[in-house]
């Protein structure tokens, strides 16, 4: 089964949840907050598509996206890959690893940025060092590639570069990284702070027996 970069977060979160959510196919309803980022996302791509904006985004990123959209930037770029890290159809059933690239504008130097609602977290570094290493992956004749994380709530943003002189450091990382949850057979819940929230807890009615 292929890998996304929010799956390989929940499994270092909790294996037992990654397995509630994608093996067991126990649904997590979204919140309110993962649904406005929904909807953040959705304005975004549909003023990169059309130039029109369809609702209130603050002056920063609404700035960010005006520029992206003048230097043609594409929205929405599905990328899937096999274990040998070369590009396969997004279906197809030896995809390794999948990713979708908010935007992009591909070149000798490759731009990229994801947009995030609420807070930064450390999991948005995970999530431009896979993009990067993905996209350089796919193309050969991309020399360098910048990755921008945008924060449309807290006008700011934090970016990430990757030259193709250190791409097989990144694939050898990945590679190593992922191996414990792709090979894993018991999915051992791991308690922590975010049993609180989590839709699987035992004390909110969920599946998992330990918290």
């Amino acid at each position: 089964m292929p890998w996304s970069l929010s799956q390989y977060n929940l499994y270092r979160k909790c294996p037992a949840a990654y397995d509630f959510r994608h093996n067991k196919k126990i649904p997590d309803p979204a919140g309110p907050a993962a649904q406005r980022g929904t909807s953040v996302h959705a304005q975004l791509e549909y003023y990169l598509a059309t130039g029109e904006w369809s609702g209130g985004i603050r002056q920063y990123t609404k700035d960010k996206a005006e520029q992206m959209r003048k230097e043609k930037y594409l929205p929405e770029l599905k990328l899937a890959l096999n274990d040998k890290w070369e590009v396969v159809d997004w279906k197809d059933p030896n995809a390794w690893v999948r990713g979708v690239i908010d935007a992009i504008k591909i070149g000798p130097t490759t731009y990229m940025a994801e947009w995030k609602t609420g807070k930064v977290y450390d999991d948005h570094v995970s999530q431009r060092r896979l993009y990067l290493c993905m996209i350089l992956s796919a193309y050969d004749d991309i020399e360098h590639g910048v990755i921008e994380t945008i924060y449309a709530d807290q006008d700011h943003a934090q970016s990430t570069e990757l030259a193709r002189e250190k791409l097989v450091h990144e694939q050898q990382y990945w590679l190593e990284n992922v191996s414990p949850m792709l090979r894993d057979t018991f999915f051992s819940p791991r308690t922590g702070g975010h049993c609180n929230w989590c839709a699987y807890s035992k004390r909110k009615g969920g599946p998992c027996l330990v918290a």
